[in-house]
């Protein structure tokens, strides 16, 4: 189940405009997006797509289809936070989160370290922690930060197994036992979107769980 909630005082990252309004989920439990598996069949393939896509949302919370969605980003402590981009590095591997972050520079169609670092060891930390919106464009501008205040990514992988019965409650023998790979995220966290149209939310709940259509409660 989801808890969804209309955001009062939207975050102050991004300006809030005419018909547009934010609004937080917050599973209560694992998530699963689609990824049933039979043991034994493709079994190695087994995963979870996460975070969901801006599709899998909308349908979620049954979103006209003249409305826009924008996200999902992510809350903690009234902070809006977005994926570190790609193109960042480090030298701190000492800290985890590290506490010393730089950007690369596009320089003749390629990626490259700032001058002062060529030919020095670095680690390329660009997805691998969330940084608030507020931080993440100082640091853009600057190209370097010492003080990121990077938040690991706020959720964990679960794998569940299934199987499935005949008529007289005995496991099948071809395709009886199945793997799921679900997702549960850290307390205090939620997923957040911005909705821009004419949209009338839900109830305070949406969903069981998975993801895949218009499944509101």
């Amino acid at each position: 189940m989801l808890s969804f909630t209309a955001m009062n005082n939207p975050p102050s990252t991004l300006n809030n405009q005419p018909s547009t309004n934010w609004y937080s989920l917050t599973p209560a439990g694992p998530i699963a997006i689609g990824n049933l598996t039979p043991v034994g069949q493709n079994s190695g393939q087994v995963g979870c797509r996460w975070p969901p896509n801006g599709h899998q949302l909308a349908a979620c919370l049954n979103l006209p289809r003249d409305c826009q969605l924008l996200g999902p980003f992510w809350y903690f402590d009234t902070n809006l936070y977005v994926p570190l981009p790609q193109p960042v590095y480090t030298f701190d591997t000492k800290n985890d989160p590290t506490q010393q972050i730089y950007r690369l520079q596009w320089h003749q169609q390629r990626w490259r370290v700032q001058p002062d670092h060529q030919d020095q060891d670095i680690e390329i930390v660009g997805g691998k922690y969330l940084i608030s919106g507020n931080s993440l464009k100082a640091f853009w501008n600057a190209g370097k930060s010492t003080s990121p205040k990077l938040k690991h990514l706020p959720w964990q992988t679960l794998t569940l197994s299934h199987n499935h019965r005949d008529e007289d409650f005995q496991v099948k023998e071809e395709a009886g036992f199945f793997a799921e790979m679900t997702t549960l995220m850290d307390t205090k966290w939620s997923m957040l979107v911005k909705v821009i149209g004419d949209y009338t939310p839900p109830n305070s709940s949406v969903g069981v769980g998975h993801f895949g259509g218009p499944f509101m409660s």
